[in-house]
């Protein structure tokens, strides 16, 4: 369970001004906590508080609420965004379509002077999505930041601003049966005695990056993958690692050459 989901989910429903907010890791782990700062609860009927008048004596703090509640929203899009994208799945993937979410956020309050009426405040929010090999990650960004900047007019009403920054893009990829990358990784593989047919892998990893500059790329690493990556409890077991040394030597010894 997305632990930043169900944050905003309760500040939405409860309309308690946010002073802060905090939570997730990684872009690309599912948050397992997420806080948030609230004023003292409010008498049943008693109207919304606003920025001015929620928070203890002292310089004024943001009442950040309708920026998390967005940013929730935002994540909405998100992934109405990536079910749309054509095609919708692929089998050879678990899930087998796109799949992404709202991963990290974390508020910023700017600093102001001990007369000041308000304060400005900032949420930062980190959306991950993991894409099939066929999808366009440019284009589904630029329709993302069009409609994204269209909701945050409309439910900030003048009161938010968006900026939006892609800090690592990197498409779903793919290689066909015969390309020497594989073939040569299977050659040594098989040597260790260990499976060489490649399969489908429901991650985002920095392969990713390099297919896109047009090289030839795969993943490989100690331990079970799927299943195991990103969870709770997450482990490889040394023995794993060792064969994973081996591997690596071989695959190098393959591809460049076993003699000098």
């Amino acid at each position: 369970m997305n632990a930043i989901r169900r944050a905003v989910a309760w500040a939405r429903a409860s309309g308690a001004a946010v002073a802060s907010a905090k939570g997730g890791s990684s872009a690309n782990v599912v948050p397992a906590r997420c806080q948030i700062e609230v004023p003292a609860p409010r008498e049943s009927g008693e109207p919304r508080p606003d920025a001015s008048r929620f928070l203890p004596a002292g310089p004024p703090r943001p009442n950040l609420w309708r920026a998390l509640v967005t940013a929730g929203a935002l994540e909405d899009l998100w992934l109405s965004l990536l079910s749309e994208a054509e095609p919708k799945a692929d089998p050879r993937f678990d899930p087998a379509g796109a799949v992404g979410g709202l991963n990290v956020v974390e508020s910023e309050a700017a600093e102001v002077a001990p007369d000041a009426t308000y304060a400005r405040g900032a949420i930062h929010a980190t959306l991950d999505g993991r894409l099939l090999p066929e999808h366009d990650p440019d284009a589904l960004l630029a329709r993302f930041e069009e409609r994204a900047q269209e909701w945050v007019l409309e439910l900030g009403q003048g009161e938010l601003s968006l900026r939006i920054e892609a800090t690592r893009n990197a498409r779903g990829m793919s290689l066909p049966d015969d390309a020497e990358l594989l073939r040569g990784a299977g050659r040594a593989l098989r040597e260790l005695g260990l499976d060489p047919q490649p399969r489908a892998k429901p991650t985002s990893t920095e392969a990713g990056v390099f297919a896109r500059k047009g090289c030839e790329a795969a993943v490989f690493g100690p331990g079970v993958s799927t299943g195991n990556a990103h969870t709770p409890n997450e482990r490889i077991e040394i023995a794993q690692l060792e064969k994973a040394i081996d591997a690596y030597q071989r695959i190098i010894l393959e591809l460049c050459g076993k003699d000098g």
